[in-house]
């Protein structure tokens, strides 16, 4: 692989490729970072995560306090594994949010090089990267807590790479990451084996991707989550049933499916704006189309949670690589479908069709990027300072209860609840400023959560800090 990638370090698009990956690394390192210090990060999922990855960085695996669950009996993902070197390194919460951004940039790199592999346009191949990149589904990954989903993007882009220079040992090694990440990823992968057998693949690689995924998920899901976790996989369409149960029904109501697929309305435009992104051209690669249409049926079709059904959060990001791939291998059928049309006039080229549709998507929708040139984002609040000086207060070794947003700000530790659990907790931290975003409340409400605090004065708690709108409670010996 090195070899083929020093011919172009001499190229002056490779290398406007790295600082667009490096710059883009540094910016969303510096807005996540920046919406993290100002308390608009979550314990649900960030404290989650860091308190998971912390323990394993000292070599113990432990129940979540905040899931109450080992992880893998939660979510069966070892490929989150990687980020535990690092953190041992630097053992701070920045430092995830680092990792996402950089992994979300750098599998701009093997796009643009299975681009140009593909369609000897290296100016072609750096729109389709960097589109990939700053597609808004995984802007909204970085700029949403911590998720091992942003490991997926380069494992993917990866696969895709070694699978076009025929390294099968490479490829495989890169499914296997792939799978790791999540125990259902082996659906995506999966169905990407069969779309293999539709293109100028060995039929003993497709198949045997797609056996071992779709065995991998099954048997993560069936298998090895109920055994770490204390109930099995639950199910999605908000019924109470189980996964398979569900799945059986999805398979036996095709109405059902259908129209859960395609509604609400914000289902089809998710799938237009996606599609938008890349100028359309996916659509012209229909082997491709199938792992995109199964990306979109398991988050719309999971109606206990509707915002999976937006564009937005951390739901997207192996949806932008595998556009961005579909769009590389189209670009043979557009470009023949250009040939044929006679009138020059009406001709547009592939890359300023791609180009036309990044600047197009960039304008009308709220990219997370457009954060970088508002002054009031980057602005320090009052309550942040008093937001950190009652977090100042806290003995690293304490247990703590701590409204969602606080919580985020405290995952390094042995016991951490989100209010409005408690669990004897030494210490409770709130944080009443107005106008917060309701998810720093878990839920609750602004007036619940006042009620908590007066209800812990009540109970066993006293007030050791408040200032402006912060509130430390201190459990007595009572």
């Amino acid at each position: 692989m090195l070899k083929a990638i020093l011919p172009l370090l001499h190229k002056k698009i490779f290398i406007l490729l790295l600082l667009i990956v490096f710059f883009y690394a540094v910016i969303f390192s510096i807005l996540s970072i920046t919406r993290h210090e100002h308390f608009s990060s979550h314990g649900w999922d960030l404290a989650l995560y860091e308190q998971i990855i912390w323990k394993y960085s000292q070599g113990e695996v432990i129940v979540s306090t905040i899931s109450k669950k080992l992880d893998f009996g939660d979510r069966f993902r070892p490929t989150m594994l990687l980020a535990v070197p690092f953190y041992k390194l630097w053992s701070d919460t920045k430092l995830l949010l680092i990792l996402q951004a950089v992994f979300i940039a750098i599998s701009a790199i093997p796009i643009f090089l299975l681009a140009v592999q593909k369609t000897k346009n290296r100016f072609r191949s750096l729109i389709i990267a960097v589109s990939s990149m700053f597609f808004v589904g995984s802007q909204s990954l970085i700029m949403n807590d911590f998720h091992e989903l942003a490991f997926l993007p380069v494992f993917i882009a990866l696969m895709f790479l070694f699978l076009d220079r025929k390294q099968w040992v490479l490829y495989f090694l890169m499914v296997v990451f792939a799978l790791g990440v999540r125990e259902y990823v082996g659906f995506i992968i999966g169905v990407i084996g069969i779309s293999l057998l539709f293109m100028k693949i060995p039929k003993k690689v497709a198949i045997t991707t797609s056996i071992l995924s779709f065995i991998w998920s099954i048997f993560a899901i069936l298998v090895l989550i109920p055994q770490f976790g204390d109930s099995g996989y639950k199910g999605f369409l908000g019924n109470g049933q189980g996964f398979g149960t569900e799945l059986l029904y999805l398979i036996t109501n095709p109405k059902f499916l259908l129209f859960h697929a395609l509604q609400p309305n914000v289902k089809i435009h998710t799938m237009v704006m996606s599609f938008a992104s890349f100028g359309f051209l996916p659509l012209l690669y229909p082997p491709l189309l199938l792992p995109v249409i199964v990306h979109f049926l398991m988050r719309f079709l999971d109606l206990s949670r509707p915002y999976r059904w937006t564009y937005y959060y951390q739901y997207s990001a192996d949806l932008a690589i595998l556009l961005a791939i579909a769009s590389i291998y189209a670009n043979t059928t557009f470009e023949k479908l250009l040939s044929k049309i006679k009138l020059a006039w009406i001709r547009i080229p592939t890359s300023y069709l791609l180009l036309i549709s990044f600047i197009f998507t960039q304008i009308i929708t709220a990219t997370p990027i457009k954060l970088f040139i508002h002054k009031e984002f980057f602005q320090p609040q009052t309550y942040m300072s008093n937001n950190n000086g009652m977090l100042k207060l806290i003995p690293p070794e304490a247990s703590v209860a701590a409204q969602n947003s606080l919580a985020a700000h405290l995952g390094k530790r042995d016991q951490i609840s989100i209010l409005p659990y408690v669990n004897n907790a030494e210490y409770i931290a709130v944080d009443l400023h107005p106008n917060q975003d309701q998810f720093n409340f878990n839920g609750l409400t602004y007036e619940s959560m006042k009620e908590i605090l007066i209800k812990q004065q009540k109970n066993a708690y006293v007030e050791i800090y408040h200032q402006g709108d912060s509130y430390l409670l201190k459990k007595t010996s009572k």
